[in-house]
């Protein structure tokens, strides 16, 4: 009896211990679970860098950065996205390269540097200088302001980070103006009421991060900016003339107080002032050339704010080039997207020299285009466009609009030349028999001083005029090669065929028909393949393109 006592006692004793331990183990959980529950959540932001725009599902004039991602593959050179030519004086024109920027940035105003990248998709990143300045935005899950927090780059991950409640959905937006200086102050409008002015003329950059879940504990937001505005950068060359002493320029359309939308970055576009939308500020974004006496000038970069829904033009109201200054230089039809970079360089050369196959003649810079509307003469802005089709001894164009088979002087004017209509009256010519048999001449096979290689073969080209299939095909004068970069050098004739008797439209694009003048007659000379250089008569009901010459080069 004394033995089984001792035992019960033991075992009531270790039955003690075990609920007493079961106990703690069960009271220390729960107060683990209260103190998680009572934990914050910190959350801490980093830079990651800056994306270029890049088009998305094909949509190019999208004004919601946030929603434009890549979907091609793109490469990591800087690609030219244009090449235009506009007349710049009698004797010179300017071969115009846009090309959009993915290389490191060189230029000495540049704040910019690119991420290594060793993909060929999605959209090209640059890293952030340090010391930029930029804010982040908080919203609840119903979209309500919380606060806004103002951090420096450099500082990427603040140990005391943003503090909110745990297990929630907040959004988060996050901008800056590329300054060291300020950042715009956070509007405390709920997230779908909230509007942003900015200045147009700044670089505002934009991302959105939306229903973030947080987590009791520290949480990383990465933060990849992108670009709401186009940046351009000017280049002039004018080698072939002299230095560039003077220079203004700007850029249109262009909005000096556009409105950010926070809940998407999408931009309404206002006037100088913001007290309407759809008016362009007349002085448009104004590019300056800090360096100027040297014949290479290159501009501050810009920044271009518009929608790119229709093309943008630069416009010189005055430049001076060794002495001589022109009035109102116009850049056409430039293409430029919202959140991408551009290099445009202006290269000045001589048209029609010898040196570009153009036989010592100064052919216009393109074909000849009437423009019935105003009844005004003007020259296509690039050898490659086919311009109006002419009667021979006709100083109209055919028209397709309506009856025109045969030519009359009611609808086709007087008779004469028409190169001579362009301002100022007489200036100009169409070019003789003679003059283009020089250049088939000078550009034939084994003749003496052939530039080669194939001393058998003409001295001639044939392919696009970019050489790309976006463009028209026809035949550079004075190279056996492809051109490549020097393409805008030399002549070219575009393989815009002509419209014969009865037809109603043009026919035989793989073909140049030009209208020219013999010592008795009008002939057309005809470019096919690089041996194809040849004279025909031209019939008094086809209609040819026309190249015209300086009558005083």
């Amino acid at each position: 009896m004394k033995i089984q006592s001792i035992n019960k006692v033991m075992f009531n004793r270790n039955y003690i211990w075990v609920i007493a331990l079961i106990t703690c183990l069960f009271s220390c959980q729960d107060e683990k679970i209260v103190n998680e529950s009572n934990e914050d959540a910190i959350v801490r932001i980093s830079i990651d860098g800056i994306e270029t725009q890049t088009e998305s599902n094909g949509s190019i004039a999208s004004t919601n950065p946030a929603k434009l991602a890549s979907t091609q593959a793109i490469n990591t050179s800087d690609d030219v996205v244009q090449n235009l030519e506009v007349p710049f004086d009698d004797s010179h024109s300017v071969q115009i390269t846009i090309t959009e920027q993915r290389n490191s940035v060189n230029s000495s105003n540049s704040k910019l540097n690119k991420i290594a990248s060793t993909t060929t998709t999605g959209p090209v990143k640059w890293l952030l200088e340090a010391g930029v300045k930029y804010r982040v935005v908080v919203y609840n899950s119903a979209g309500n302001y919380l606060n806004n927090y103002e951090y420096v780059v450099g500082t990427a991950k603040p140990t005391n980070g943003i503090t909110l409640a745990p297990n929630q959905k907040y959004t988060f937006v996050v901008y800056s103006i590329r300054s060291k200086e300020s950042v715009p102050a956070a509007p405390t409008a709920s997230l779908n009421s909230a509007i942003l002015p900015v200045n147009g003329n700044v670089d505002f950059m934009y991302f959105i991060k939306e229903n973030m879940t947080v987590s009791a504990g520290v949480n990383d937001l990465a933060v990849l900016l992108k670009h709401s505005f186009s940046q351009i950068t000017t280049t002039i060359n004018a080698s072939a003339i002299g230095d560039v002493t003077a220079a203004t320029a700007n850029v249109k359309p262009h909005f000096n107080v556009p409105e950010i939308k926070l809940n998407n970055g999408s931009i309404n576009y206002l006037a100088k002032g913001g007290t309407w939308s759809g008016d362009p500020t007349p002085s448009g974004s104004v590019v300056s050339f800090p360096n100027l006496s040297l014949s290479k000038v290159v501009s501050d970069s810009i920044m271009v704010c518009n929608n790119g829904s229709s093309t943008s033009t630069l416009s010189f109201p005055h430049i001076t080039i060794k002495g001589m200054t022109k009035y109102n230089v116009q850049v056409p039809n430039i293409s430029l997207k919202p959140g991408r970079r551009y290099v445009l360089t202006m290269n000045l050369t001589s048209f029609g020299s010898g040196s570009n196959g153009g036989g010592g003649q100064a052919f216009s810079p393109g074909n000849l285009i009437y423009n019935r509307s105003n009844d005004s003469y003007s020259f296509a802005t690039t050898q490659a466009d086919y311009g109006s089709y002419f009667f021979p001894n006709y100083t109209k164009p055919k028209r397709l609009d309506i009856a025109n088979i045969t030519p009359n002087n009611t609808i086709n004017g007087s008779s004469g030349d028409p190169c001579s209509k362009v301002l100022p009256l007489n200036s100009w010519r169409l070019p003789t028999e003679t003059e283009l048999m020089s250049i088939k001449e000078s550009t034939a096979s084994r003749i003496s001083g052939h530039a080669g290689p194939n001393i058998n073969s003409p001295v001639r080209f044939v392919a696009t005029y970019d050489g790309t299939n976006s463009t028209s095909s026809g035949m550079f004068l004075g190279t056996q090669l492809d051109p490549g970069t020097n393409r805008y050098s030399y002549m070219f004739f575009t393989y815009g065929g002509a419209i014969r008797s009865n037809h109603t439209s043009p026919g035989e694009f793989g073909f140049g028909y030009y209208l020219i003048k013999s010592s008795t007659a009008y002939k057309a000379v005809q470019f096919g393949n690089v041996d194809t250089f040849d004279f025909v008569t031209a019939l008094k009901e086809e209609a040819f393109q026309v190249r015209c010459v300086k009558v005083n080069p």
